[in-house]
């Protein structure tokens, strides 16, 4: 079963799997890829400041100053880059 739609966007259903073909203007590429690099972004913000803050809160459990100093100093740096 084949069904066409405006703006070239065929659907070609298969019983095993489903294809779906795009045809993009270059400006709906282009927005594509900055909201896909926009998502990574975030995302990998959000991994390292998570992974900063736990690992700041194992350097207070353990009362290493100079860890809590480093740590928080990147930290700091990150969420400033990012505000």
């Amino acid at each position: 079963m084949m069904r066409t739609y405006k703006r070239n966007i065929v659907l070609v259903k298969d019983t095993r799997k489903r294809y779906v073909s795009y045809s993009l203007s270059p400006e709906e590429k282009f927005s594509l890829e900055l909201y896909a690099a926009m998502i990574l972004d975030e995302a990998c913000y959000n991994f390292h400041k998570k992974r900063l803050e736990v690992a700041i809160d194992e350097a207070i459990g353990s009362r290493d100053e100079a860890m809590f100093m480093s740590l928080t100093e990147s930290y700091n740096q990150l969420v400033a880059q990012n505000t």
